[in-house]
């Protein structure tokens, strides 16, 4: 579903959640989100809407994306992947800016790691370099990536 924000999507989404939970009572239903803050929000809400009927709300989950395939990922393999925490990923973008003297943000790099690198799954240089960055409001021409890149087009740079 998609929407201008204050358009009821997330009002229509809950809505519907529990109408498939009504209308089979043998089904599980699932409502998802990217963001894990909203998944939170979610939760919140359902439980308000289910407050007179709380069995129903016990066959509805809400989660993230991030934390759906980690848990069906450690259902299916056991121990599931390390992910970094987005702490862990400030804090190391961070200090690699520091030690290069790079003085963008630390909101341009995480929001650089988050939309363009790890979004494409960019793991070298090439790559980073010709990747078109669509809705970026910064342009970053080829030498501020080569300086992203430590300089250098070295393939582990960014992976």
């Amino acid at each position: 579903m998609s929407g201008s924000a204050g358009t009821g999507k997330t009002v229509v989404a809950i809505h519907r959640a529990v109408h498939l939970a009504e209308a089979d009572p043998e089904a599980r239903v699932l409502l998802s989100t990217f963001s894990p803050e909203l998944a939170g929000h979610l939760r919140i809400k359902l439980l308000r809407l289910l407050a007179a009927k709380p069995k129903l709300g016990e066959r509805i989950d809400v989660e993230s994306l991030d934390d759906l395939s980690l848990r069906l990922y450690r259902t299916e393999f056991g121990k599931g992947p390390r992910v970094a925490d987005p702490r862990e990923i400030r804090a190391t973008l961070r200090e690699a800016a520091e030690r290069e003297g790079l003085s963008y943000s630390e909101s341009f790099l995480v929001s650089e790691w988050e939309h363009v690198v790890d979004a494409w799954q960019l793991r070298d240089w090439k790559s980073y370099k010709t990747v078109q960055r669509l809705g970026r409001k910064v342009r970053l021409p080829e030498a501020a990536r080569a300086r992203l890149n430590h300089d250098g087009p070295s393939p582990e740079r960014l992976a």
